[in-house]
């Protein structure tokens, strides 16, 4: 438990359930439900299920109703049987829904009948009629910052976005954005792969994303995005990458109005077959399935303390490459193999993998 406080607290229970019990069910109602809440919390949600199935429902409502029905629709969201566990859930929190308890409690109980039916747009809270979401109002109580942070969220913009490469499309995912400029620009591969051969599409470094804000795009489209039906939320929108730009190595570049979202992406029309256990590559035309051959292929190593070369070539008549064999012991130092398979007129792809299992 690598909560300090979350720790002391639950050894103090533990200590304290020793000395006053023999088993779960010589333990008081209150230490039950302590100890279902901190199994909860550790995400042992079947030992906590197992533990609330051992209590005595009469005894426990009598004693704390309110705390027992709330891990009764709590825990009933676990259950394998949905229709079951959702008319279980929804029949605790109609029960509380106009009951008079301190704010704090019915929240609990809305915040689970919402998760429910859905997240709900109309679905209001009297104090929030008002009031701006952005607003001062105080965060307190159980589960408020969580929900302060989830409508903070819902209010702010934010794209993402990935490449259809078989389509040539940009397939982009919005919430609550209008217009967008997506800039192409053309890298040159092979260098780019050797200053950093383990970049992944995914990855978004600010300094290499910056080095690209200094020269203009060869291309730069300004898309209007669609409205989002209500019941929707999130827009998805596809955008083509102009022709004239077809197996060409691109940075893409999406900016919206609060954000940048890039990533590199290698257009082309390759398909590599790697069989890692034996070190040997094949490239295909992704069209005509045929091998391609004298296509270049240039190998990086990533050791625990740097990334280095470790061999080039070209395929052969038969689009075969042995990309592993090498007279020195880099192997034994290497952890992972970068690869790029570069060729004229298909393109060029990169490739991240492991190294043979001894």
């Amino acid at each position: 438990i690598l909560n300090s406080a979350f720790k002391n607290q639950y050894e103090k229970l533990l200590k304290r359930i020793s000395y006053s019990s023999l088993s779960v069910k010589d333990m008081n109602v209150a230490d039950q439900l302590s100890l279902i809440y901190c199994l909860v919390l550790q995400e042992r949600i079947q030992e906590g299920m197992e533990l609330f199935s051992l209590l005595d429902k009469k005894k426990c409502v009598a004693e704390m109703e309110i705390v027992f029905d709330y891990f009764q629709a709590y825990m009933s969201l676990f259950n394998e049987n949905e229709d079951q566990a959702g008319t279980l859930a929804l029949d605790v929190c109609a029960k509380y829904r106009q009951r008079q308890l301190p704010r704090r409690f019915n929240k609990l109980f809305e915040d689970i009948e919402v998760l429910l039916r859905g997240e709900l747009d109309d679905y209001q809270r009297e104090e929030e009629s008002n009031g701006d979401v952005r607003g001062t109002k105080t965060v307190h109580g159980f589960g408020d910052r969580d929900r302060e942070m989830d409508k903070l969220s819902k209010a702010t913009p934010s794209i993402e976005w990935e490449v259809d490469s078989w389509n040539r499309t940009i397939r982009v995912s919005y919430q609550l954005v209008k217009t967008l400029t997506v800039n192409f620009y053309t890298m040159n591969t092979e260098i780019l792969f050797s200053q950093d051969p383990f970049f992944s599409e995914k990855e978004s470094n600010p300094a290499k994303q910056a080095a690209f804000t200094y020269i203009a795009p060869i291309t730069a489209l300004h898309v209007t995005l669609k409205d989002v039906e209500k019941t929707q939320r999130v827009g998805v929108q596809d955008i083509a990458i102009p022709s004239n730009l077809k197996n060409q190595n691109l940075f893409i570049q999406v900016i919206s109005e609060n954000s940048i979202v890039c990533r590199p992406f290698y257009d082309n029309q390759l398909l590599l077959q790697v069989k890692e256990n034996y070190g040997q590559l094949k490239v295909l035309n992704k069209n005509t399935n045929k091998p391609v051959k004298k296509a270049y292929v240039k190998v990086y190593a990533k050791t625990d303390q740097t990334t280095e070369f470790y061999k080039d070539g070209y395929t052969d008549l038969q689009g075969k490459f042995d990309y592993l064999s090498i007279s020195t012991d880099q192997l034994q130092r290497a952890t992972q193999l970068a690869i790029l398979v570069s060729t004229e007129d298909l393109g060029c792809v990169v490739k991240q993998v492991n190294k043979p299992k001894q």
